[in-house]
């Protein structure tokens, strides 16, 4: 537990600095606050719903959601419930570090350094107390491939114990089916007979897809589709899109130009997070291939080529170093890595835990001096996006429909039903998303009574006559947010509405709230 300590004290770190900027504990994405506002609902007897009583697979990682949500139950506090989720991920992570590093029969007192240097990465100290999937993602995989290679030469549940963790970290993050695949595809390998290969193979197989089959099975019920809503709107000109539209120069780039892009873009993403000692993992791993663990060895290589190669063809602008949380699982992964490198190089126990334990203190010094970016992220979120809830909340109708495209934090605080104009939990707005006058559009189809929207990402909108400006919030130290200015809009809808005293939909609108 010590050697996990250092990642907490960093993480403390990232927490004070955050309390000093905006003066409250927060999150520092908005995607933060839409895991936020599913766990309350759940947490409260609302089922999976975002606004509105309809149900919507709309979150990328409803294990973490879920997880949210008994921790929000608990405490009634969404950033608190997400800080205590999230810094016991940290320590399940920096754990199965050290076991995993173990399997490569490195001394416990050498491994121990594996989970100090895993806990205090930049990535995994900021998805401990981003209210985010990172380190459940992260911590999932680590403690799949732990118990599945822990039993490789035994027989037993164990090793489908270990594929179940992997087929559970699906949930936390998509992007780790290619995780699976390769675990299992794995089983075929080794020197036991054929029938028992294969019967791991389909075993493992069977494992994994039980637990990621609900998800699938409530995406389709709920919007047709068997993702999440949150895969299609942010998937892009991949190769997801190139079948479904037919276009096969769309999937050959992907599979030639935005697969291999992506794959380099993780190396990038490795010494953004690890600096000089990404080279360190390169020699682990080409000392773990000539270990007595070469199953082990072959499944880290294959996941740290083969994921990035898989998320740039779903995703071709997904992976980069402003997107590390997407990545975070492979981040982990090459810090056992670096513990062996160093550990056979120099082969003397005091010498190797002296050296590891000084690569550790620079990663974690390194990651402390990232602690005024976490906390200007927070200021930002709290004084543009909560602000904005907060001040929907306060003047506008509780019946108004209110489109946005960041729909995090103004559907937290506001209370309002919400109309995403990305997708993201408005499954009906992800056939617009290829049109070039997407938001103009959809405007006009489903006619919301407000707008609260960056206008830089919708100029057709922001310059529409029918549309009257009715409050703005303005940041000058933008470091993460879309835009440094949030518009809410009224539109002629609303103004109807005002006038009879009916919405769009025939309901009479409460008079509950002060008109803007």
């Amino acid at each position: 537990m010590l050697a996990l300590l250092p990642g907490l004290l960093v993480a403390a770190l990232y927490e004070y600095h955050a309390h000093a900027a905006a003066g409250v504990f927060g999150f520092p994405l908005d995607d933060s606050w839409i895991h936020a506002q599913f766990a309350r609902n759940l947490a409260t007897g609302r089922g999976f719903t975002y606004t509105g009583g309809q149900w919507v697979s709309g979150s990328t990682a409803p294990g973490w959601t879920i997880l949210l949500a008994l921790s929000y139950a608990l405490v009634r506090d969404a950033v608190v419930a997400g800080i205590v989720l999230g810094g016991l991920c940290q320590i399940a992570t920096g754990y199965y570090a050290i076991r995993l590093t173990e399997l490569f029969e490195v001394p416990r007192p050498v491994a121990c350094l594996a989970g100090t240097l895993t806990v205090v990465t930049p990535i995994v100290v900021w998805g401990a107390v981003s209210g985010m999937e990172v380190p459940l993602a992260a911590a999932l995989v680590l403690a799949g491939l732990y118990h599945h290679f822990r039993a490789r030469d035994r027989s037993g549940i164990q090793r489908y114990v270990g594929v179940g963790l992997l087929g559970a970290s699906a949930l936390a993050r998509p992007e780790n089916l290619a995780v699976v695949a390769i675990v299992v595809v794995g089983e075929l390998g080794g020197r036991t007979a054929i029938h028992e290969r294969v019967r791991r193979f389909f075993l493992g197989s069977l494992v994994a897809a039980l637990l990621f089959a609900p998800l699938v099975g409530f995406s389709y019920t709920t919007i047709g589709r068997p993702l999440p809503t949150t895969f299609y709107a942010k998937s892009g000109p991949g190769l997801v899109r190139a079948i479904d539209t037919g276009d096969s120069v769309m999937a050959r780039r992907a599979l030639l130009t935005f697969g291999p892009r992506s794959a380099a873009s993780f190396w990038s993403i490795l010494q953004d997070q690890l600096g000089w000692m990404a080279w360190l993992s390169v020699l682990g791993a080409l000392v773990s291939l000539a270990s007595q663990r070469r199953d082990l060895a072959f499944t880290i290589v294959a996941t740290l080529v083969v994921v990035p190669y898989a998320m740039g063809l779903v995703a071709p602008q997904r992976l980069k170093p402003d997107n590390v949380r997407y990545a975070a699982q492979l981040v982990v992964i090459t810090c056992p890595l670096v513990v062996l490198a160093v550990w056979r190089a120099l082969r003397r126990p005091t010498l190797a835990i002296l050296c590891l334990a000084a690569i550790a203190g620079v990663c974690a010094v390194r990651t402390a001096q990232r602690a005024p970016d976490f906390a200007r992220s927070v200021k930002n979120i709290e004084e543009l996006h909560v602000t904005t809830g907060r001040w929907i909340s306060r003047h506008l109708p509780v019946d108004a429909v209110v489109a946005v495209n960041d729909v995090g934090a103004i559907a937290y605080f506001s209370g309002r039903r919400i109309l995403d104009l990305e997708g993201l939990v408005s499954p009906d707005i992800l056939p617009y998303r290829s049109l070039p006058d997407r938001g103009i559009r959809v405007v006009m189809d489903k006619r919301p009574n407000y707008l609260a929207i960056f206008p830089n990402w919708y100029p057709d909108i922001s310059r529409s006559a029918a549309l009257h400006e009715i409050h703005r919030v303005h940041i000058s130290d933008n470091y993460i947010s879309a835009g440094d200015t949030l518009i809410v809009y009224d539109t002629p809808w609303s103004r109807i509405a005002e006038m009879t005293g009916y919405n769009q939909a025939g309901v009479r609108l409460s008079a509950t709230s002060e008109r803007p």
